[in-house]
This record gives structure tokens, sequence and C-alpha cells, in this order.
């Protein structure tokens, strides 16, 4: 009787999955019932890599940066194709000692036509926030845009005489033409480039507040810009202004430049605003944080989720970017495998690797996943790895969030909100049975934005300009 009122509690949840979610139920583990996580500790990049456990389908990996690697599932099916998940979650602690990095940041401002007036006051505002939040021996640079670009401040040491220099070309900026933001991207690259920063750390801080109408224009080519920029060590952070801009060609940079994402509505909160990414820098705990992985015999790579992915024959590598203290990121892809035989099945061996801030020293992590090969239909039955299962969910929320925001720009209101408040069922009815935290508070952040869209307010055209952006920052914080 026990396990029938398990197996309808089962059914149940079963009902509400997302099509992401359904398989792992199908196909997953009962926690702790098959093997025991690895453990391994961080290790200097060149020092031989101490690994201890048995084979297992969880992998922790604990250091500066804390990897906890995991299968959707502990089990196939032997002798049958299948398809699964691979998460890794990376964590970090406080930045014990205040270890602070010199910093070099670039500013690339948008002075455009309709930044006239309030917006550019507020714009260089902002700049001087950031100057004065700088400390001397950091490097400052200063890029604007309109239909072309211009580099109002080369890369300068900050310090007493340099300050006041700064100052006064900020005060001088001023506006006109249309907008190039790639323009501004490039000179920005070349800016923070331009000096050897050593170990330090490298940001382009980007503000726009209108439509990409010159240079390159495409969501997608501009990722591709980014990304570049953030191969070189140089992190791209986007604020959108007003409610005129692009969100999505913004939050793309973001995503690409491994930065951040801002919606500032009222030009005057921009220092606000800044004073949270600045904190990201002073807060360093480790940089260029990258993830690869070297997929196994019969598995391939299917779909990566919310970042960008490189992937060459079987290796695939994601970058995570500078990670500031008691902050979390995640990778997500799903992979398919061929029929195998006997008892175990190599899905991937991954290393990670990143500057342990604190110690002044390359560290490397490694390990492997691997799932047990079974024709025990009972452990495929009952067996899922909860917190992919939630991870997968945060992704499906993600989707729901692009469906309605292309909704909301036809002007469908009523269908965007019913888009989210189907998917907030969905995935609240799943988490009754995962009882996911983050995942918990992720759904009441999107219940709040649902809400929101079902308001009066929601149904002119500056409210669903407001909504769609505040959907694209949600979006972006569900994609960490």
């Amino acid at each position: 009787m026990k396990r029938k009122a398990m197996l309808a509690v089962l059914v149940g949840v079963l009902a509400s999955c997302t099509l992401y979610t359904i398989w792992f139920f199908m196909q997953g583990r009962e926690q702790g019932a098959a093997q025991t996580p690895q453990v391994v500790e961080a290790q200097p990049a060149d020092a031989p890599v101490v690994q201890s456990g048995t084979p297992s389908s969880q992998f922790l990996m604990s250091g500066a940066v804390s990897i906890d690697a995991r299968l959707g599932t502990a089990y196939l099916q032997r002798g049958i194709a299948g398809q699964t998940y691979v998460s890794v979650m990376a964590t970090t602690g406080a930045n014990a000692g205040l270890v602070r990095l010199p910093a070099n940041v670039t500013l690339v401002i948008d002075r455009s036509g309709s930044m006239q007036g309030s917006r550019i006051q507020q714009a260089k505002a902002a700049a001087g926030f950031v100057l004065d939040n700088m400390q001397d021996g950091d490097r400052f640079s200063l890029v604007t845009y309109s239909s072309d670009s211009m580099v109002d401040i080369s890369s300068t040491v900050v310090n007493p005489t340099s300050r006041a220099r700064i100052k006064q070309t900020i005060e001088n900026l001023n506006v006109g033409g249309g907008t190039c933001v790639s323009c501004g991207l490039e000179s920005g690259r070349l800016q923070a480039k331009s000096a050897d920063f050593g170990d330090g750390v490298s940001r382009i801080i980007l503000f726009s507040d209108g439509q990409a109408n010159s240079g390159i224009t495409d969501s997608d080519q501009l990722g591709t810009l980014a990304r570049s920029i953030e191969q070189q060590g140089v992190t791209v952070t986007t604020i959108g202004v007003g409610l005129d801009y692009n969100e999505e060609l913004m939050s793309q940079i973001a995503v690409s430049g491994n930065g951040n994402h801002y919606f500032v509505e009222d030009p005057a909160s921009l220092s606000t605003t800044l004073a949270s990414e600045m904190s990201t820098l002073r807060e360093l705990v480790a940089k260029q944080v990258t993830v690869a992985f070297r997929l196994g015999d019969g598995v391939s790579f299917v779909k990566g989720f919310d970042r960008d992915f490189k992937v060459e024959g079987n290796v695939v590598v994601a970058s995570l970017g500078d990670l500031p203290a008691f902050s979390q990121r995640t990778v997500l892809f799903q992979i398919s495998t061929a029929p195998s035989a006997g008892e175990t099945r190599a899905i991937t061996s991954l290393s990670v690797d990143y500057m342990d801030i604190k110690a002044g020293a390359q560290r490397r992590l490694e390990g492997s996943l691997v799932a047990a090969l079974t024709d025990d239909s009972t452990l495929i039955e009952k067996g899922l790895d909860s917190q992919v299962v939630a991870r997968v969910e945060q992704a499906a929320l993600a989707d729901a969030l692009t469906e309605a925001n292309k909704q909301l720009g036809e002007g469908r209101v009523e269908a965007a909100q019913k888009t989210m408040a189907t998917q907030l069922q969905k995935s609240r009815s799943l988490n009754k049975g995962l009882k996911n935290d983050v995942l918990d508070k992720q759904l009441n952040a999107f219940g709040a934005a649902e809400a929101q869209m079902a308001t009066p307010a929601a149904m002119s055209d500056s409210g669903r300009k407001k909504s769609s952006k505040e959907n694209q920052v949600l979006k972006r914080e569900l994609s960490y």
C-alpha cells in the first residue's frame, strides 16, 4: 500500500511537469540510492589531481570555488539509447582577508540624440560615481558612442592629478547622432586591453537608452562580439536606461560577456545600480572561471541552456567569468547516449580552472561523472536528482519569459500573462515535491512579475515596455 501511495504521488507530480522534467522522473534516481559522491580538494594547476571515491553520478569539489557536478540520472537503461543532463553549480563564500584586485574599468556611454537633457546629465553623474569608487592605482577609461565612437578618456591610471582631469572631461560630454553599440564596444575593448593589467580585473560597463541602428545591430552578432571580448579577460556588463532600449540585445551582450544586466527606468537611480556593480569588482573571490567537459565515447552534446557553450567534437567548454563573494553560477546542458552494455557508462570528465584571488595562484579541479546501467525498471521509475530537476525547471521558466516577451512585443498582454501563469502553476506544482529553496525563491520573483502583468497599468504601451524589460532582467537572474 505504501508503494502504491508513493506511485500515486509520483503520477500527480508528473502531470504538472514540463517536457524538460518528465523525463527525469522516468529515468532519474532516488537520492542516495546508488553511489557515494566523489570529493576532491582544489589543487594548483600544475600539481597532480587527487581523486577519491568510486565512480559516481555526482562529484563534489572544494576550494575557493566549490563545485557540485551532477547527472540528471544515476541510472541509464542498459542496451538502449537515452538522454540526460549534465549540471554544474559553482559557488563562492566570503572574500576572506578582503583581498582586492586592481580594477580596470571602461565606461561605454551612449551619447546619441535620445540622451539629450536629464539622461546625459545622469550618465555624467554615474561616470563620476564610478570614478569616486575607484582607488588610486586602478585604471579608468571612457568611450562614448553615437553614429560612431570616441575615446574621451584613454586608459589612465587613477591618482589625485588624473581624477580632476577625468572629471572635467566627463562634464564636457555632449550628445547627437545615431546609436552604434558595436562601435562603442570595439573602442571599449581596445581601451580595456591597451595596457598590460597583469592580475587585475577588467570590466566594460555599457550604457544605452535606445535601439542599435548603425554598425552591428543583430543581437546574436553583438553577442559574438561580447564573447570575443570576454575571451580576452574582460567581462561586459550592460545597463539599459529608460523604456526605449532593446532589452533582448543588451541582455545578450551581458550573457555572452559574462557580465550583469540591469534595467534602470529612472536615470536618477543609476548610482544605486552602479554601487551594486562596483561591489562585485571589490569582492571577487575567483577570476576567469572556466569549466571544460570531455564527453565519453557514444555521448553527444544536444543542447546548452542559458549561457554560451563552445563545442568542438567531444569537448564542451563554458566560461563563468569572474565570481564575487557569496555568488552562484550554473552550467546546464543536455546529452544523448548511444546504447551500451556492461555495468557503468562513462558520461564525462570535467575540469574547472580559475585564479584563486586570495592565494594568488591558478587552481584546477578535476573529476568525472559516471552513470550505472541497469535492467531494473523499478530503479528507473523512482530515480531522479531533484537538484538537477530544479535547475532544468529554471530553464523552463526562462523559456516562458522569452515567449511572454515575444507576445508583449506583439501587443498581446493577456496572452503573455497567461503564458507566465501557466508555467508558474506547473513549476509550483513540481516544487511541492522537490522542496527546492532556490527554485522557490525564483518562483516568488516569477509570480510577482506575472501578477504585475495582470494589472491595468501593464496594458499601456509604457506598461508593456516596462514588463518586458523587467522580465529580461529576471531571465538573466534565472540563467545564473
